[in-house]
């Protein structure tokens, strides 16, 4: 796949540019919004995951935790700004060797919700999503960067008073920074229950699936149960 060797500041320095933009953006936006009620959602989470490289004749899987955070700005009742990391920790077997694959995904962007009818939403959404993954094995290890967008639509319904469920369905394309320039896109999706204790304290379970293919038939997919608490200022 051409992976390049990738300096650990670099990572620092792509997520410290993408918390400044989302904090300049969130300020400017609630400015905007005036009088408009606004709300801060912050979740936090910790997962099973699972990794599975597939080509036509070969596969091999990944097991471990996957673990971050997501934050929801609603600026108004329609409008929100949101942000995500994920770090995902994952290893294999392959041929007798352990091999380790770690992901740093951080994602900013925004969207769109209206009310359809009584209890549920439907909506859009938009993000920037920056990528790092890395493969290591007997003390060697290589890793690439990879930029892109996710983008679809959302939906949230309260099913009973305190309980809501939730999912949003995206198609999400990176292309490596490398020389080679290597593409993958294809499914992206999340979805999950929550339950609300008081106005300011919840929990909630999740699943998350992303369903990648590269230009020569080889395909990533990612699955996820997490279960975290949600915490609304």
């Amino acid at each position: 796949m051409g992976f390049d060797q990738i300096p650990p500041i670099k990572m620092k320095k792509r997520l410290l540019t993408l918390a400044a933009l989302a904090a300049i953006t969130t300020s400017f936006s609630a400015a905007a919004a005036g009088t408009a009620e606004s709300r801060l959602d912050v979740y936090g989470f910790v997962g099973a995951a699972n990794l599975k490289i597939s080509n036509d004749t070969d596969s091999f899987k990944a097991d471990g935790v996957d673990l971050g955070a997501r934050a929801v700005f609603n600026v108004t009742p329609n409008l929100f700004l949101l942000g995500e990391y994920t770090y995902a920790d994952t290893d294999g077997d392959a041929f007798g060797t352990t091999v380790k694959i770690k992901v740093d995904e951080a994602r900013g962007g925004a969207g769109f919700r209206f009310e359809v009818a009584p209890g549920l939403k439907l909506g859009v959404f938009g993000q920037y999503v920056y990528q790092q993954t890395s493969f290591g094995a007997d003390g060697f290890s290589i890793s690439a960067d990879y930029n892109g967008y996710n983008v679809g639509g959302l939906a949230q319904y309260d099913i009973i008073p305190g309980l809501q469920g939730f999912g949003r369905v995206g198609y999400l394309t990176i292309e490596d920074d490398g020389t080679d320039g290597s593409k993958l896109d294809g499914l992206d999706l999340n979805a999950g229950l929550s339950y609300r204790f008081t106005p300011n304290l919840g929990i909630y379970i999740e699943y998350r699936y992303s369903g990648l293919s590269t230009s020569d038939n080889t395909d990533f997919d990612y699955n996820s149960f997490r279960g975290g608490v949600k915490l609304s200022f």
